[in-house]
């Protein structure tokens, strides 16, 4: 899909493409069963997280995905518009699925835009509806999911010797209560019919030192990037995370006796990028996470990377 906030991950199958000055029309079908786990970002649900880290199991979680995508070249200063509907059905077998866990089958409504604002401002706003059926094998009853998302990303590179570009993203995914035990959905309230966390079909992580998902989120990302020469770069963010609800989140230690709050914390991160060559680069990143009262962490957490590229 045009933003990469729904169907990002590796598969088998087939696509049709057509393009002319005004337009572009996509349509494709695929299946992620022939996939190495490995290689495979999905985990919707607890079933396909227990298969992503079984040493029995090489393959990724079987599901079959379907797209049909248009966008318009009609906006001013190339700008476009795009309409995505987009779906996936669960083929995992019963026998693999645990105790209090089931099948999830959904459906996307995806539109966004995209383009520039006179000569400076760069733009990408989408918003995504879902629908689709939790169906429970252990006690043969279907939860209904109405969820949705939206996203807003603006660029802004400035005139300096220092190449400053400012780039400000903020985003808002719905979530569920503590009715849903944790975040991937097993065990969920008997008397739960109806979800409402955004689930895309494969992971987005948003974050350095904890690294979430879609769903039950809300962030405002500011960052600043300087590129005095084509060689080097220093990226300053800070990056704002709350809940959409009081539950789960993907990966905070967050439970139902802590806070209420949603507020869940600021990161700060740095990373310094160095491109001696066109094929060699280096990149040193570090960040702080300074959690809020809904996170069970005792004080600040702190994370050092460092990574190498090479290409030929």
């Amino acid at each position: 899909d045009i933003n990469g906030n729904l169907f990002s991950t590796l598969m088998d199958g087939g696509e049709f493409n057509y393009r002319n000055e005004k337009m572009r029309f996509s349509t494709g079908i695929g299946f992620s069963g022939l996939v190495f786990n490995n290689n495979s970002n999905i985990s919707m649900t607890t079933s396909d997280y227990d298969l992503k880290l079984s040493d029995s199991i090489k393959m990724a979680s079987p599901r079959l995905a379907e797209y049909a995508e248009a966008v318009f070249y009609v906006l001013p200063h190339d700008g476009s518009v795009s309409v995505a509907l987009l779906a996936q059905q669960d083929l995992l077998s019963d026998s693999l699925i645990e105790s209090g866990e089931g099948l999830l089958h959904t459906f996307y409504l995806n539109a966004g835009l995209k383009g520039r604002l006179w000569d400076f401002v760069f733009y990408n706003f989408y918003v995504t509806g879902e629908v689709g059926l939790y169906d429970m094998i252990e006690d043969d009853r279907s939860l209904v999911l109405g969820a949705g998302a939206g996203g807003l990303k603006v660029d802004i590179p400035l005139q300096h010797p220092l190449n400053p570009l400012v780039s400000i993203e903020l985003y808002y995914s719905s979530g569920d209560d503590w009715g849903r035990s944790d975040f991937q959905g097993s065990n969920i309230d008997s008397d739960k019919d109806s979800l409402n966390q955004f689930t895309p079909f494969s992971m987005q992580k948003k974050g350095y030192v904890y690294s979430m998902n879609g769903g039950n989120l809300i962030y405002g990302d500011v960052a600043v990037s300087l590129s005095p020469d084509r060689f080097f770069s220093l990226v300053l963010e800070s990056l704002t995370l709350f809940r959409a609800v009081d539950g789960p989140v993907s990966e905070m230690p967050v439970n139902e006796s802590g806070s209420s709050s949603l507020f869940l914390g600021e990161e700060l991160t740095i990373a310094m990028n160095l491109r001696p060559m066109s094929d060699l680069g280096f990149q040193v990143k570090g960040g702080m996470f300074i959690p809020a009262d809904a996170v069970e962490v005792d004080g600040a957490q702190y994370k050092v990377s460092a990574y190498m590229s090479l290409s030929f």
